[in-house]
């Protein structure tokens, strides 16, 4: 870096407030000299994202991210160092002009500006184009206004074949980058032509503006309704929510969101007044959507559509906000109505009487799933299962058992039957996982799966196993190598997270990986038990093996003694 772009940068360090500018994005709370709160970049329910005020730096203890006020730019608006110059620059007025730093564009900032010049083309089409009046039409039917339209930054793309590669061709850009924006395909024999035709144009942007991809609708009831913009190096569709950047300052002021899943109900919510809704483009909520939210927003309420998969995607989200320590909510929509009609048709008051009604997503759960008590057997199991499905998703053990009492205390099951349960569930789901995997471990390894497992989520049974031979039970050479330096590094003082990186066989640090974010399939209650088993094994191993050899050498006396003795004689 030369010694211009180093003074831009001091200079905008020492304009900063490391506290105030993370603060917008995270909730802070003084802790001594530092502030600390919930890491924006991994799912954690104690805080360890530490902002040290003095050292103008911040780290975070789970996740091991951190650096100065650039990095965190860099990595929570996904955008390069340059980028995060310029808009810092910008930020807290300093001039940038003349320098590298205004005019060094990377891939990133490329296809930001190609979806800029798409943004215009379509928003012009749309605004002005005689060709667009059908659209303007069609909208007006749905209650928008004209300044509706631009608010939102809608657009519309021609029924052409070409009519976006031939806009940008004018422009000189490089046509093999807006195919790699999404906004063209490559043809066969055609060459490009536009991935959008006949479609109204919703700007999908991040929190600054900026232009990360699009959705398109078509103009009547014709399949696909709705299209995105594939996934790309600026737009995964699984972080991205629709309306953020119009939504950000009322979410952060009231601290709650109200999450809708299509860009028509966002547009309607907001025309109403409810300018704190996101949608999630048509797909379900992820953790990432909940990860851009936590920062601003305390509570998050669910309106999605009162159809079957409506009601799925809200119960699919209740193990998401468990695990991302987020008050989450639902509210329900008469049967056949998604929010976009029902606030055109009952008004904003019955939206708020609704939101006011609106449910626990846990009580919501309980409620849908367990209101039937008239169910046969089949039923009874499925439900169950789905129940261990949602428990087995939650990371944090403490919770997971808070979790588990709460269910038992609800449904009225004893809680050691429930565990019981739950640890055939999960015994019975790891056979199956291993039996579909294509890099699945053969079945006869599951005492080389049980053993390793044992070791990392119970490292205090090392001794034992270790005392009992567990060694005899593992049939992997390479596995036998990896637990002997697990075992040592345990007795050590280390932490097996630690030693994934340690393991040279990629097949068992895939498999470690899966059984530290997995957690263990052994319930602490059963631990004991597991040991026992494995010890009766180890045990049997050795008397079939002195058996064995007692025949080979012809011992009628040591045999006749060994099967008198042993328990396995019958």
């Amino acid at each position: 870096m030369d010694y211009q772009s180093l003074k831009i940068r001091e200079e905008i360090k020492s304009k900063a407030d490391i506290v105030a500018l993370i603060g917008k994005y995270v909730e802070l709370k003084k802790v001594g000299v530092n502030y600390v709160g919930l890491c924006p970049f991994h799912s954690e329910t104690s805080p360890s994202f530490t902002v040290s005020p003095s050292k103008q730096i911040f780290h975070c203890f789970g996740c091991k991210k951190g650096g100065d006020i650039f990095r965190f730019w860099m990595e929570y608006h996904k955008v390069s160092f340059s980028q995060a110059i310029r808009d810092l620059a910008e930020e807290f007025n300093v001039d940038i002009k003349g320098t590298s730093f205004s005019d060094n564009w990377d891939l990133f900032e490329e296809l930001i500006k190609i979806n800029e010049m798409a943004y215009n083309y379509y928003r012009d089409i749309l605004i002005h184009g005689s060709e667009g009046r059908s659209a303007r039409e069609y909208l007006k039917k749905r209650g928008l206004s004209l300044d509706d339209m631009n608010r939102f930054g809608l657009g519309y793309s021609l029924d052409r074949w070409s009519g976006l590669v031939e806009f940008l061709k004018k422009k000189n850009m490089d046509l093999s980058k807006v195919h790699q924006a999404g906004l063209i395909i490559e043809g066969k024999e055609r060459g490009y032509y536009d991935r959008f035709r006949g479609r109204i144009i919703f700007p999908i942007q991040n929190p600054r503006g900026a232009v990360l991809g699009f959705g398109a609708r078509v103009l009547d009831e014709s399949h696909p309704k709705y299209l995105n913009t594939p996934e790309s190096p600026l737009f995964k569709k699984g972080e991205a929510l629709y309306g953020l950047n119009l939504a950000y300052d009322t979410i952060a002021k009231k601290e709650r969101a109200l999450v809708v899943e299509g860009y028509m109900d966002v547009i309607s919510l907001h025309r109403y007044g409810f300018r704190y809704a996101v949608g999630t483009l048509g797909t379900s909520l992820t953790r990432n959507h909940l990860r851009r939210l936590r920062g601003i927003a305390k509570e998050v309420i669910l309106l999605f559509d009162s159809d079957i998969a409506g009601k799925k995607a809200s119960i699919r989200s209740l193990p998401l906000f468990i695990n991302e320590a987020m008050e989450g909510r639902v509210a329900e929509l008469p049967e056949g109505e998604d929010p976009d009609t029902f606030i055109n048709n009952e008004g904003p008051d019955a939206l708020r009487n609704l939101l006011e009604d609106s449910t626990p997503i846990w009580d919501y759960y309980i409620k849908n799933r367990y209101r039937d008590s008239e169910l046969n057997l089949r039923d009874e199991i499925e439900r169950m299962e789905e129940l261990f499905s949602i428990i087995s998703e939650v990371e944090n053990e403490i919770i997971r058992s808070q979790y588990i009492k709460k269910i038992c205390n609800g449904l009225g099951i004893e809680e050691k039957d429930f565990k019981i349960e739950y640890g055939r569930w999960l015994r019975k789901k790891a056979w199956k996982q291993r039996g579909s995997d294509e890099d699945a471990l053969d079945i006869r390894l599951s005492d080389d799966y049980y053993i390793m497992d044992i070791s990392i989520h119970y490292p205090r049974t090392v001794e034992r196993l270790k005392k009992m031979d567990a060694m005899e039970l593992v049939t992997d050479p390479a596995l036998k190598t990896i637990l002997k330096g697990l075992w040592n590094g345990i007795e050590g003082g280390r932490d097996p997270a630690n030693m994934v990186e340690d393991i040279p066989d990629e097949r068992w640090r895939n498999r470690f990986r899966e059984i530290l974010i997995h957690g263990s399939i052994i319930e602490s209650e059963e631990l004991d038990q597991a040991i026992n088993d494995f010890e009766k094994k180890v045990l049997k191993i050795k008397f079939l093996r002195s058996l064995e050899d007692a025949k080979k050498r012809g011992n009628i006396e040591l045999i006749d003694r060994l099967l008198k003795t042993s328990q396995f004689s019958h």
